[in-house]
């Protein structure tokens, strides 16, 4: 798609992932909060 600009992106779960941590962390590349996701050690 040509001059195609995105100006907001969504991340939904559908599901529950107790192994799983969701995140927003700052990421100096983009200049954002962005969906980081580490796994939980037992």
């Amino acid at each position: 798609m040509e001059k195609c600009i995105v100006n907001t992106t969504a991340e939904v779960a559908l599901l529950e992932f107790k192994q799983f941590k969701f995140e927003r962390e700052f990421d100096e590349t983009t200049g954002y909060k962005e969906l980081a996701i580490h796994r939980i050690e037992k």
